[in-house]
Parts: C-alpha cells; sequence; structure tokens
C-alpha cells in the first residue's frame, strides 16, 4: 500500500493566491489555475504534491496542460495568465451562486 497516498491534504487557495500567479509560479498552482480548482494538494511538509518532478507522470506529454504550462512555458504570455486569472474568477463566482 502507499502511504504517501493518505499523507496529502488539500489547502485552500485565496484570490490573493490566484492573482499572484506569474509562469514561474509552483506548477501545482499553474494546474489549479488552469483547472479552475480552489485548492491543492500538499504533502505532509506543506510541500505541493504536483511538481516539476512527477508532472509526466500525472499528465503526459500530450496533454493540454503539459503543452500550455510546461514544453511552452517561455511563450506564456502574460495576458493569457490574466485570461485565466479572469475565467478562474468567473467560474468561482458562478460555484458560489449555485451554492
Amino acid at each position: 500500500m502507499q502511504t504517501h497516498l493518505f499523507s496529502r491534504r488539500p489547502i485552500v487557495l485565496s484570490m490573493q493566491d490566484i492573482d499572484s500567479l506569474t509562469k514561474d509560479s509552483p506548477i501545482a498552482l499553474l494546474n489549479a489555475l488552469y483547472q479552475c480548482q480552489d485548492f491543492v494538494f500538499v504533502d505532509s511538509k506543506n510541500n505541493p504534491s504536483l511538481s516539476d518532478s512527477n508532472i509526466t507522470q500525472t499528465f503526459g506529454y500530450k496533454s493540454a496542460f503539459y503543452l500550455s504550462f510546461i514544453a511552452n512555458k517561455d511563450s506564456l504570455s502574460n495576458e493569457y495568465l490574466q485570461a485565466r486569472k479572469a475565467l478562474y474568477k468567473t467560474y468561482q463566482l458562478i460555484k458560489q451562486e449555485q451554492a
């Protein structure tokens, strides 16, 4: 049995966390932005479970996230990140209204 799976726990992201993201932010936070998730999983030492070392095993080389945020990271524009942040905020507002 893999005990490391049981040591993961979610931490909730704030809008400040999302607003402060840049293309050099940790992969786990960029993935949360991409997936419009308001949390990331961390291990017992508060390190994100998703990292540069396991990203290809998690998503593979052909995933849209990998291609956009890893393989073509140098071409990520600030405008694209701002658009993702706006989408994230809109999605979170819709979730709140439906709750």
